[in-house]
């Protein structure tokens, strides 16, 4: 794949040239200015997803001690059951472990709220302000993670890179869709969210990008329930364009020159 310098597109010219940027998307930022079907990229850094609370190598489970009272916990123990004090975070569950059970893609977000509140109101700092400096921090530590757990998991995209990452299927630094029939799809929906005048001209566009979405979220939740994951890096992979699809739709000004950033 080539890698993408400075490319400036005049309408009618170099239309293969703009796929092969929007098709490494971690490498550039595409511009596109109202008035005009100019696309403006520039050279950009890599951007490395982030790790979002564990490591792509599965943890071994160890045997786990109270820091009070030495007593054995379990892995789900947030409170020690024999001295009652809060524990540090889990190293040895996946946030799927604690808020969700089994590691299923599609998940009901209603139940995944209700254990969310559950767990934070045991866990918030503001109920060991007089407690020991021990207790306070492992409190804050608890809840900065079931934050991170919870916020991960209600995204469908960062639930799907979470998911792959914890079964050792990496989405690697630069890699895109050799679709070329998306990758030329993305393009046109960025020349009409370009050509836009007025908001209200917004809605047909973000609808049919959300029905996408939408099929996209199926599609993944039947790719995991098969175990098929190198089809679930592929669609998400494919999910990352559309949502920025999705942001730039957000994000549109009258006279704002329209980003597509990935």
């Amino acid at each position: 794949m080539a890698m993408f310098r400075s490319l400036y597109v005049v309408s009618g010219h170099l239309a293969r040239s703009r796929v092969k940027a929007i098709q490494n998307p971690h490498c550039c930022v595409l511009k596109t200015f109202p008035g005009s079907s100019a696309m403006v990229g520039r050279r950009m850094g890599p951007l490395v997803p982030p790790t979002r609370g564990v490591s792509s190598q599965r943890e071994r489970a160890e045997d786990i001690h109270c820091w009070k009272c030495q007593r054995s916990l379990n892995q789900t123990e947030v409170h020690c059951a024999q001295c009652d004090h809060i524990q540090p975070p889990p190293t040895t569950l996946d946030y799927f472990g604690v808020l969700n059970g089994p590691r299923d893609y599609a998940l009901d977000t209603k139940v995944l709220k209700q254990r969310f509140l559950q767990y934070q109101g045991r866990v918030h700092p503001d109920r060991y302000n007089q407690l020991s400096s021990n207790e306070l921090e492992f409190a804050e530590r608890q809840s900065s993670w079931i934050n991170e757990a919870y916020k991960t998991l209600l995204d469908p995209l960062s639930r799907a890179e979470y998911l792959l990452r914890i079964q050792g299927m990496e989405i690697e630094e630069g890699e895109s869709s050799e679709d070329p029939e998306m990758l030329m799809e993305i393009m046109e929906v960025m020349e009409e969210i370009e050509q836009v005048k007025e908001e209200r001209e917004l809605d047909s566009l973000s609808q049919a990008n959300q029905e996408r979405l939408s099929s996209m979220e199926k599609a993944l939740a039947e790719a995991f329930a098969q175990s098929s994951l190198e089809e679930a890096k592929d669609l998400t992979i494919r999910f990352r364009y559309y949502r920025k699809i999705q942001d730039a739709i957000r994000e549109w000004a009258p006279g704002k020159p329209v980003h597509f950033v990935h």
